[in-house]
């Protein structure tokens, strides 16, 4: 089906949008800045969105799979924050699955191939944090003014996540198939900020926007699996070394 000409104005609304609200933040955005990188002017915005929160809710939702309003339900309005952070929560817990990691962490004994279940971990990490990027960095670019979605994603769903793969992690280690590090919880975050430089930040990034997606994402997971690997030597324990 053909877009109409209603679609494409919103979709470059929309696009213009998310990239000033990643770029300068919730409070730094202007809306006649957006209107020009649409290439639109200031008022056509609002045949589409009510305001500045309303249009910033709009774009969040499109970047969490939300097929968006119909054409006869715009100009978009805003539903109050209290309802966008329950929808929001919803929706992850709608898109966040996680089964190759939850699988893992519930197996009760080492796989076969340790390194070959870690690598399947790894890319669906890889993979959610892909297609969600620029919803994950519109919450983060936005907290200051935004802090609930902030806290939402970081100490509750992200945490989840985090407990999930360091059990994962301190169990592959003590059963021998993983490399020891002092702390499970350092190196799962090691591999986790890796991953979400270069799936998320990269992306808005001036010196890695142009990193092509499949390059990146086989390096990193390579050299993630490397360093996992128990046939390298031992990492020493600071804590041991100073008799601690």
């Amino acid at each position: 089906m053909a877009r109409t000409k209603s679609d494409t104005k919103l979709q470059r609304i929309l696009d213009a949008a998310a990239e000033a609200f990643i770029e300068t933040g919730y409070r730094g955005t202007r809306l006649d800045e957006i209107a020009r990188r649409a290439g639109l002017s200031a008022g056509t915005i609002y045949l589409y969105a009510e305001g500045k929160e309303s249009l910033f809710q709009l774009v969040l939702r499109r970047a969490l799979g939300d097929p968006g309003p119909s054409t006869g339900e715009l100009p978009f309005r805003g539903v109050p924050a209290s309802d966008l952070i329950e929808w929001v929560w919803g929706r992850f817990n709608e898109i966040a699955r996680f089964p190759c990691l939850e699988a893992a962490a519930r197996a009760p004994a080492p796989p076969a191939d340790a390194r070959a279940e870690f690598e399947l971990v790894l890319r669906e990490i890889w993979g959610w944090q892909a297609r969600y990027w620029q919803a994950l960095e519109l919450i983060e670019r936005c907290a200051r003014d935004w802090p609930e979605l902030h806290l939402l994603f970081y100490r509750e769903f992200r945490r989840r996540v985090f407990e999930t793969a360091t059990r994962l992690v301190e169990r592959r280690m003590d059963e021998g198939v993983f490399r020891r590090y002092p702390d499970a919880a350092t190196a799962v975050r090691v591999a986790s900020e890796t991953i979400t430089f270069f799936a998320m930040h990269r992306h808005v990034r001036p010196d890695t926007a142009e990193l092509d997606e499949a390059t990146c994402r086989e390096t990193v997971i390579a050299m993630l699996l490397a360093g996992f690997d128990p046939a390298h030597d031992p990492v020493p324990d600071p804590r041991v070394a100073e008799g601690g």
